[in-house]
């Protein structure tokens, strides 16, 4: 079985120049028939700009209720050369989450499982605000591990 059959993929955030202004929130994704979900933010230049990222777990795909969670994530090494690709200690969030490092092209990777969820909120989505206001490219992709079904056609997670 392929990766594309066992991990679902999910547009997050689409690419921006200026990713971090109005203080984005990702689509919301269910964990109802996943164990994991991973958040995988890609910030690009810029000088001073940087983001504060929060997950929150959701009641619903309309965030009439939502929970700031903790989480664990690593930074990605500076730069698409040598040690680009270099991730970090795995670090624990609380729910006041982290920023992001300004002026930097980095990957920062967020996990969360589907069992540290609260009761009754089942969905999940990560925001992202705006810490200093200045242009950063960046963008927001999401992989869900450990689905309950897999094959060809899995089923989408944001309804």
């Amino acid at each position: 079985m392929s990766v594309i059959e066992k991990v679902k993929f999910v547009k997050g955030l689409a690419p921006a120049a200026d990713r971090w202004n109005t203080d984005p929130a990702t689509d919301i994704v269910s964990l109802a028939l996943h164990k994991k979900a991973v958040f995988i933010v890609h910030q690009a230049g810029g000088t001073t700009g940087k983001a504060t990222l929060t997950v929150e777990a959701c009641d619903d795909v309309s965030a009439s209720a939502t929970t700031a969670i903790p989480f664990a994530y690593s930074v990605g090494g500076d730069g698409s050369g040598a040690g680009g690709d270099a991730t970090g200690t795995l670090t624990q969030a609380t729910a006041a989450g982290f920023d992001t490092t300004a002026g930097s092209d980095r990957l920062y990777i967020i996990e969360v499982d589907a069992d540290t969820l609260p009761e009754g909120k089942p969905y999940l989505r990560l925001v992202c605000t705006e810490a200093v206001d200045d242009p950063v490219t960046g963008a927001v992709e999401i992989a869900l591990f450990g689905g309950r079904y897999t094959g060809q056609s899995l089923d989408s997670a944001i309804a």
